[in-house]
């Protein structure tokens, strides 16, 4: 997406369409249907700061996609882990 925009840009359209690909949850998940307009605005900016993140790391790293995709996976296990992980709150 960057060969013929910027990275910003191209980091718009991502958040984009992530933001849509995940609409459906708000029908069919009970902790995202019951969000009040402030919750949806935090999931969304969210979706963007993940976007420029994962942004930033394509970039330092060269445009590793596999890069990407580990570091993804590292923080979604540490972030949604059932047994509270190091990043879980207290």
């Amino acid at each position: 997406m960057q060969t013929d925009r910027t990275a910003t840009r191209a980091t718009l359209y991502l958040a984009l369409g992530w933001a849509i690909w995940r609409l459906p949850l708000f029908a069919f998940s009970a902790g995202m249907s019951a969000m009040r307009p402030a919750e949806v605005r935090g999931w969304a900016v969210s979706i963007l700061a993940g976007a420029f993140l994962l942004t930033f790391v394509f970039n330092a790293c060269g445009g590793s996609v596999l890069v990407v995709a580990l570091f993804h996976g590292t923080l979604d296990i540490l972030i949604t882990s059932p047994t509270g992980g190091p990043a879980a709150s207290r």
